[in-house]
């Protein structure tokens, strides 16, 4: 026969019913007691093993007599529902997983936390923290910068996209008023991050499959560099959560600073580049800088825009720019 013993092994029986499957299937006329002298072993013992074999499906019994079902059929099926068990799996091992982290949790909570002080411990740590993840890395990013921000952590999340693992970023509005920084998320955009942009993003985080995460203990205004790095518990949930809730109302970094003529279609170049901008949510003052105007010349393009788009505030204009914006592919519209 073909199949292995690890395949049998798998399928849930053993050497003594694979051994009475195979003479059943050879020898369907004969009875019990010339099974049981086939393979070796006492009458009671054989009638043991083909009852492992009707419990599987695999054989058929009408009173003392057992005949084998159709292997073509029965061992497909065993092989499903043996299927069906396995899948159950992972789930258990989750939920076990997270009676162990409990239990950790409530006996050594120090294991589960520590304090990196210092840049180049932080940074060390988020470039830990990306190199480690398997499925997907999330994360928040607003001023201000740690120094050396675009060595080693940006070496690690372009080492992330390269392995094909997923990265969602959303950014503060005030990171696209910088041109070398809007080139970095313009880069990393195009190299298969998923970027958004939204106004008042309050703090930095780095979140690693849901379990582990980074996030930053002093204050934005402090000029102390420190971080958090936490396991699994219900503080990396919430921010996994928190950082669910930012995706939902930010929107498309492309969207914010793609070339002329995605967004703002019939637009003046001009009007249509402010209009990206302002839609993005940064400030008049980092959009008149990045456009290399006045604040008074913007003023009077803002002007000239909702006059020509029927608007009145922000939220309009971004509805708009939405509206006027290019179809492109799925990956471009959904950031």
């Amino acid at each position: 026969m073909s199949l292995s013993p690890e395949v049998w092994d798998l399928l849930g029986l053993d050497a003594l019913a694979r051994d009475l499957y195979l003479r059943l299937l050879q020898a369907p006329e004969e009875g019990l007691e010339a099974h049981a002298a086939a393979v070796g072993v006492p009458t009671h013992v054989a009638l043991a093993g083909l009852e492992a074999l009707v419990a599987a499906r695999l054989v058929h019994r009408s009173g003392g007599d057992f005949a084998p079902a159709d292997p073509r059929r029965a061992l497909v099926a065993l092989a499903r529902s043996r299927q069906s068990l396995l899948d159950g799996v992972g789930p258990l091992a989750d939920e076990l997983g997270t009676v162990v982290e409990a239990a950790r949790l409530q006996a050594s909570p120090h294991e589960f936390f520590s304090v990196l002080r210092g840049a180049p411990a932080v940074l060390g740590g988020a470039a830990a923290v990306l190199r480690g993840a398997v499925h997907e890395v999330v994360g928040t990013v607003t001023p201000p910068f740690v120094a050396g921000d675009d060595d080693e952590v940006l070496a690690a999340q372009r080492g992330l996209l390269d392995r094909g693992i997923s990265f969602r970023a959303v950014y503060d509005s005030s990171v696209l008023e910088t041109a070398e920084l809007r080139e970095h998320v313009v880069a990393l955009a195009t190299a298969g991050e998923q970027s958004r942009v939204s106004v008042g993003v309050g703090t930095k985080m780095l979140v690693a499959d849901g379990a582990t995460a980074l996030l930053p203990l002093a204050r934005g205004d402090s000029t102390e560099v420190s971080a958090l790095l936490l396991g699994r518990s219900a503080l990396t949930d919430a921010l996994q959560q928190l950082f669910e809730l930012l995706w939902r109302r930010s929107q498309p970094v492309l969207m914010a600073v793609e070339e002329d003529g995605a967004v703002g279609r019939g637009l003046e170049p001009h009007l249509a580049r402010a209009l990206r901008l302002l839609a993005s949510g940064m400030s008049d003052a980092g959009v008149a800088a990045a456009l290399g105007v006045s604040g008074r010349t913007l003023r009077r393009w803002v002007s000239e825009l909702h006059d020509r788009l029927g608007t009145t505030n922000r939220v309009q204009l971004g509805m708009a720019a939405a509206r006027t914006r290019r179809p492109g592919p799925p990956e471009a519209r959904e950031g």
